[in-house]
């Protein structure tokens, strides 16, 4: 059993979910990846961030019932 969360600012029970990333007709979960984002286009169109999914970690974030907060968290390995 995973130790419960508790809100750093009110000491209330934080409830684990996640922020939807909509993109092009479906919901994904957003990720964390290392470094700086660059930049990429196609026939001068920019189409975007390079991106390695191999570095991307899921992120998950709690939400403190009392005060609203969100923290989220990128853990374990991409």
């Amino acid at each position: 059993m995973t130790t419960p969360i508790t809100c750093p600012d009110c000491r209330t029970p934080m409830i684990e979910g996640f922020i939807p990333d909509a993109t092009y007709g479906k919901v994904v979960q957003t990720g964390w990846h290392e470094g700086s984002p660059d930049s990429q286009s196609f026939l001068g169109i920019d189409t975007g961030v390079k991106l390695d999914r191999s570095l991307v970690i899921p992120v998950v974030t709690y939400r403190c019932e009392g005060c609203g907060l969100l923290r989220s968290y990128a853990r374990g390995q991409g």
